[in-house]
C-alpha cells in the first residue's frame, strides 16, 4: 500500500462490504497451497519458523509513514473511532496503529517463547531422562500386574 493508496481510502470511503478483498493487488499468483516438506520448508520455499517470524520494526517502519499524515486518531474500536466515518483516514490510522501493536505483541510472544524453550533444553539431562522414562516401561511391561489402574 502506498501513500496514494491510503488517501484513496479517504476520497473513495470504506473498502466494499459485499466479502470481495479490498487489499491490495497484485500480478503475483496467490499460492493457497500450505503444506510443508519434511526439511520443513513450506511449499512455497521459506523455512516455516522464518515464514511465521513477525518483525514489529519492519511493520512499524511501513506503518508510520501513513500515521504521519493522519493527525490525532482515537484508539480503534473505542466509541470515539466508532463515530468515525468510515472512509476518515483517522479511523484507517487507528487500525494500522493497532496492527503494530499487535505486531508487537506477537513478536515479545515469539521471543519470550524462544527463551523459555532454551531454558527447557538446557534445564535438565535429558538423555538420563529419556534412559529412566524407557527403562521404567520395560519394567512394568515385564511386570503388568505392579503398574497402577485408575479407581
Amino acid at each position: 500500500m502506498h501513500i496514494q493508496d491510503f488517501r484513496e481510502f479517504e476520497r473513495e470511503g470504506p473498502p466494499p462490504r459485499d466479502g470481495r478483498s479490498a487489499g491490495p493487488t497484485t500480478d503475483a499468483p496467490l499460492n493457497t497451497d500450505d503444506h510443508h516438506t519434511a526439511d520443513n520448508t513450506h511449499s512455497n520455499g521459506l523455512n516455516i519458523i522464518s515464514a511465521r517470524s513477525v518483525s514489529f520494526w519492519e511493520v512499524h517502519t511501513w506503518v508510520q509513514k501513513f500515521l504521519d499524515t493522519a493527525g490525532h486518531y482515537p484508539m480503534a474500536g473505542t466509541p470515539a473511532w466508532v463515530e468515525l466515518a468510515d472512509g476518515d483516514r483517522r479511523k484507517w490510522a487507528a487500525l494500522l496503529d493497532f496492527a503494530q501493536h499487535h505486531a508487537l505483541r506477537v513478536e515479545t510472544a515469539q521471543e519470550q517463547h524462544t527463551v523459555a524453550s532454551h531454558d527447557v533444553s538446557a534445564g535438565g539431562g535429558w538423555a538420563e531422562i529419556a534412559q529412566r522414562k524407557r527403562d521404567e516401561a520395560d519394567f512394568y511391561a515385564a511386570r503388568p500386574w505392579l503398574k497402577r489402574l485408575a479407581s
